[in-house]
């Protein structure tokens, strides 16, 4: 078929501000086409793509930077490098160029190429897959060819319409294939009354591949507890938090840990480590574990507004809004006696003040063993911003420390 095929010739003399480098005088050298075709079934698609070759022997699509236009659009339009085949047989003039332009007004570079639009019938429609396995919630994209007469093959994939045999087990649209619930499916294709092989599809459960055991630290002291999270990853591929019941929990050491079987709490014992171990109740293959560390059976715990706070070195808090009704906190001595060697409350600057104090915690108390102490913090209500500080002599350095700032 007779092509008409007009360029303009560039000028290596001229330089394209805004496709050069100035770092290293790197300028376009050439352009260049994917066009493989100048024939067009009628209801399709042909994609073009240009693209500027530079003086590196690098090159750029500029295909969306173009000017498109078609000789006539009841044939075919063209738009970003889609030229798009209408219901009528006949030629078409189909043109590009870019918008920068030379000096004598010409653009820098365009093309013109007939395209001929013709209608052949479709013979036979292919799907790029035979067979499928899924799981629930996996998908699968499928490619439908489309075979004419002529012997030409063109991707209809978009064009065909899709059907599945159930698709309460496996939906289709426009080629991706969809695990809706388990079981059997069959997928086709048509288009002007030809139908496509048969996709046979397979939907399988989701079913868990790996099992990781976290918790928010694996370090905890006798008598606190810590709960224990496990992660499934699925066939599907995505990780899910499932429900401790699922699995079977056991400790290596439940004299030193305890694990709780229904809710995943482990519950510190003694001083030491145990393996905390999880085997899932339905596929005994699938199993993790995580080591836990008791570090101290003597030791102080602390409880503000009945949140624990942990030592040693609570962190400090800075100006927090001292509330209407003063905070309460509790010590619980475990394992033996503690006393307090330091206590104080002052201003920002560190000096001692009388206008803040505890409420039956005094320095140098003595908090003996399984004793719970309360005590308050108070204000005579005049405004200051308060530090109060205290520490426990277990002989870790525990301290707490924070500033409030007190608001009539």
């Amino acid at each position: 078929m007779k092509i008409f095929l007009k360029t303009i010739v560039l000028t290596l003399l001229f330089l394209l501000s805004a496709c050069s480098d100035s770092k290293n005088d790197n300028v376009i050298s050439s352009f260049s086409n994917d066009l493989n075709s100048t024939t067009l079934v009628v209801n399709r698609t042909l994609q073009v793509n240009v693209y500027a070759h530079y003086s590196d022997d690098s090159k750029k699509d500029i295909t969306d930077t173009l000017i498109w236009r078609s000789s006539d659009e009841s044939l075919a339009t063209a738009e970003n490098g889609f030229i798009n085949a209408k219901n009528e047989v006949g030629d078409v003039s189909i043109s590009y160029q870019t918008q920068e332009l030379l000096s004598s007004g010409d653009p820098v570079n365009h093309m013109t190429f007939i395209l001929s639009i013709y209608e052949t019938p479709l013979k036979t429609i292919t799907l790029s897959k035979d067979s499928l396995s899924l799981s629930v919630g996996s998908s699968s994209n499928v490619q439908a060819n489309g075979i004419f007469e002529d012997g030409s093959v063109v991707d209809i994939t978009n064009d065909c319409i899709w059907s599945s045999s159930n698709s309460e087990i496996s939906s289709v649209d426009n080629g991706l294939v969809s695990g809706v619930s388990e079981g059997s499916a069959t997928i086709t294709a048509s288009d002007s009354n030809i139908t496509s092989n048969i996709l046979s599809v397979e939907v399988s459960k989701i079913y868990y591949e790996s099992l990781e055991i976290s918790s928010d630290t694996t370090e905890f002291n006798v008598q606190q507890t810590l709960e224990l999270k496990a992660i499934v990853t699925t066939s599907a591929d995505e990780e899910l938090e499932i429900s401790p019941d699922e699995l079977i929990w056991v400790s290596s050491d439940a004299t030193v840990i305890s694990i709780d079987e229904d809710s995943a709490i482990a519950t510190a014992l003694l001083k030491g480590s145990a393996t905390i171990s999880a085997t899932l109740k339905s596929d005994d293959s699938i199993e993790n574990s995580l080591v836990l560390n008791v570090k101290k059976d003597k030791y102080m715990r602390l409880f503000k507004d009945g949140m624990e706070i942990s030592f040693p070195n609570a962190e400090i808090h800075e100006y927090e809004v001292l509330p209407e009704e003063f905070s309460t906190f509790s010590m619980i001595a475990v394992g033996q006696d503690f006393s307090i060697s330091e206590l104080s409350v002052r201003n920002f600057n560190g000096s001692l003040t009388i206008n803040g104090w505890f409420d039956n915690l005094s320095y140098f108390d003595a908090i003996v063993e399984d004793e719970n102490r309360t005590f308050e913090l108070m204000h005579n209500g005049k405004s200051e911003d308060l530090h109060y500080y205290f520490k426990i002599n277990d002989g870790f350095d525990s301290e707490f420390s924070e500033k409030y700032k007190e608001e009539n």
